[in-house]
């Protein structure tokens, strides 16, 4: 404040012809979409009822627009007395013309949203340990697919982090207790190689529904690459499991931890239960979101979609905001068509399928949705604070299984390709696709090693898709059985190197 004084009083003398200005620009502009308009007829609109436009109106609808390209939102995290963690997610306005909260479908269709009342507001805002800001576009946060124009000019938003839990709550995460774990068997390693090949592996273990490694290779990247792990754990909810209900923890602790923030054990804890969960989910949520278009909703449709409600608004904004922070661009839209996906789906623009329809009429689609989502996961309630640090014992070799090590952090192509067999295999398969054999034996480590998911799908692809799978798998099957083991062999051999003995 201090140094923007001395600004502010080497304008004066200018501050009136230059608001002068404006303002005159302002008005020739719109009195000239005005006469456009009229002169064309695209706009017919009564004369008792057409705007008297002055300079002073004019500078004024100019600041009007200007205040809702530039929006303040504040995101929360909360710890209550009893341990519980929850989260809120509001607009701050400012002036006496609040904008309705609403949260654009990619259909095009308003949802309404029941946001926080004033009173949790105040009561968040007056216990506040930490705090950080972060920009973004005002266009992540509305439920867009792709990249256009319009979300390239949108304006800006300020995202407000604010919470009550100080860095480094319930304790460090030193990596000494981990390695020398009381009561826990077998030879003590220490890890040394790179967070992508933990990164992978965890990956896979929630895949396989292996809790515990899942949970041991979430625990040392919190260590290590928190941020890293954030951002991971984010895609593998969407992808290879369900939406987690406690989404907005991770959302909100990857934005923190980018900003500084440092994660203790009460929130490290936190995420290691939420990826205990995703292991042990016995459902992966098939549902295309690409479905989601402009004109159609999956599931079936209504004409009306009801209010969103706050927790809902929250997990659909969390996952537009992960997607705003980047990383695999089919990551990224997968993430935004999945808030499309369930803005539908908690809203009441996209019915269950009929397995899930058993709780009667009465009970609103929007209210099963949310139902399958608590009940599925274990601990969906904001109140299950987690698994205690360091309980699972310290990482090891097992924990990492072959699956880990794929194209995308190795050069195990090169190493596979090298042996004559596999090679003549690949050049088999590949003739066959019309591709190279590089790519052949990429597509064959995928569908055979790499994608393997031990769940049920909550609604089974169409005819089409399971006959196409069925087809690739037919066609890659020769060329995995010839480099399957030695696939196995070499990752072996490459996880075994970065682990050293502690």
């Amino acid at each position: 404040m201090q140094r923007a004084a001395p600004q502010k009083a080497a304008a004066v003398g200018q501050e009136d012809t230059g608001t002068d200005c404006i303002k005159q620009r302002a008005n020739k502009q719109i009195l000239q979409v005005a006469d456009t308009s009229e002169q064309g007829q695209k706009i017919q609109t009564p004369p008792a009822h057409r705007t008297a436009f002055t300079s002073g109106n004019a500078f004024a609808h100019m600041m009007q627009k200007q205040r809702e390209r530039a929006q303040t939102w504040t995101f929360y995290l909360g710890r209550a007395d009893d341990g519980g963690l929850f989260w809120h997610f509001w607009r701050d306005v400012k002036g006496s013309r609040p904008l309705p909260d609403i949260i654009t479908h990619c259909s095009g269709n308003p949802v309404s949203i029941q946001g926080t009342d004033q009173a949790t507001m105040q009561g968040c805002k007056q216990q506040v340990a930490w705090t950080a800001e972060s920009q973004s576009s005002l266009a992540d946060l509305e439920c867009h697919v792709d990249d256009s124009a319009d979300r390239a000019a949108a304006g800006k938003v300020t995202l407000k982090l604010c919470t009550n839990i100080e860095p480094r709550h319930g304790g460090r995460l030193d990596m000494g207790s981990l390695l020398w774990a009381p009561g826990t068997a077998g030879r003590p390693w220490e890890y040394t190689g790179p967070a992508s090949l933990l990164k992978s592996a965890l990956q896979k273990n929630v895949r396989r529904g292996r809790a515990e490694e899942a949970v041991r290779c979430a625990q040392r990247l919190l260590q290590s690459e928190p941020g890293e792990l954030l951002r991971r754990a984010i895609v593998i909810s969407v992808e290879d499991a369900v939406l987690h209900p406690q989404l907005p923890l991770l959302v909100f602790l990857m934005a923190a931890v980018a900003k500084g923030y440092i994660l203790g054990r009460t929130l490290a804890s936190a995420c290691l239960r939420i990826m205990h969960d995703l292991a042990v989910v016995p459902v992966q949520d098939s549902s295309r979101a690409g479905e989601v278009g402009s004109s159609s909703c999956p599931g079936g449709q209504r004409a009306e979609p009801g209010a969103l409600s706050e927790a809902g608004a929250c997990l659909v904004r969390s996952m537009l905001i992960r997607a705003a922070y980047g990383g695999l661009q089919g990551d990224v839209r997968m993430l935004r068509r999945s808030s499309c996906l369930w803005l539908a789906r908690l809203s009441g623009l996209a019915n269950p399928p009929s397995s899930m329809s058993s709780h009667g009429s009465s009970v609103s689609s929007s209210q099963q949705w949310w139902h399958f989502l608590q009940s599925t996961c274990a601990g969906g309630k904001p109140t299950d604070v987690g698994v205690a640090w360091g309980s699972n014992g310290r990482l090891k070799p097992e924990d990492v299984p072959p699956a880990a090590v794929d194209f995308h952090i190795s050069s195990i192509l090169e190493g596979l390709l090298s042996d004559a067999n596999i090679l003549a295999a690949a050049r088999v398969a590949a003739a066959k696709a019309g591709s190279e054999p590089a790519a052949a034996l990429k597509s064959a480590m995928w569908h055979f090693s790499g994608s393997c998911n031990h769940r049920s799908l909550l609604q089974e692809r169409s005819r089409e898709d399971q006959e196409g799978h069925r087809q690739r798998l037919q066609h890659l099957q020769p060329l995995w059985e010839a480099a399957g083991h030695a696939a196995e062999a070499w990752a072996h051999l490459y996880i075994q190197a970065r682990f050293r003995p502690a």
